[in-house]
């Protein structure tokens, strides 16, 4: 299934040095979870497991958020979220406080 990335500014910029605004990409996804999705990004793109995918904890990094369908997948089972073919998945980093 297709499943459309986007990786917004913040995060973008660490993944490739010197880019521009966010980095889209559309993955061909053989599993059908966003744990599964993350694994496969990995090996696309080393800084995924570097900057926003701890393996080992099976967790996204402090600050990194998702969000399927623009639904937060904290409250959509987590890694565990479903994805279905032309789902949007955006990764960003979310900060608090003022």
């Amino acid at each position: 299934m297709r499943i459309k990335v986007e990786i917004l500014p913040w995060l973008s910029t660490s993944i490739r040095p010197g880019s521009v605004g966010s980095i889209k990409l559309e993955h061909r996804l053989s599993g059908s979870s966003f744990r599964e999705l993350m694994e496969e990004l990995c090996g696309v793109e080393p800084a995924v497991a570097t900057l926003l995918y701890d393996r080992e904890k099976d967790e996204l990094r402090y600050p990194v958020k998702a969000a399927v369908n623009d639904k937060l997948i904290d409250f959509n089972g987590g890694m565990d979220a479903v994805l279905s073919d032309g789902d949007n998945v955006i990764i960003m980093a979310a900060y608090t406080g003022g």
